[in-house]
């Protein structure tokens, strides 16, 4: 019963009027900029009026996939490591006919003020 009333509540975003939104599969890797080794971290997706609608972490290898709406523009927040800038990364909509879309991130070392 559990399983499904959360499956309800995941699924709740996706359907309007009973039909069932296109999404696209947004997958990559997160590195570091500076190493190019792979972070473990948590990504977000918001849609543009800042409501979360999703977040997942990556894996040892740095790599992530989520779903977003098609057609609808997005934005994937990382959440930043000790040293490191927060990193949004706003994007358009991605068509229909799309079903993957690889976008690989690079968090950046957070600026280093002098003493």
């Amino acid at each position: 019963m559990r399983s499904l009333l959360l499956l309800m509540v995941l699924c709740s975003g996706l359907s309007v009027k009973g039909q069932e939104v296109p999404r696209v599969q947004v997958y990559g890797t997160v590195t570091d900029s500076l190493s190019g080794k792979a972070v473990y971290t948590t990504i977000e997706h918001y849609d543009l009026a800042g409501k979360r609608w999703a977040l997942t972490e990556t894996n040892s290898e740095g790599r992530y996939a989520l779903f977003v709406p098609a057609e609808t523009p997005f934005e994937l927040r990382v959440t930043p490591l000790p040293g490191e800038r927060e990193l949004r990364r706003t994007m358009p909509a991605l068509p229909t006919s799309a079903r993957t879309f690889r976008l690989d991130l690079r968090l950046r070392p957070a600026a280093v003020e002098a003493p």
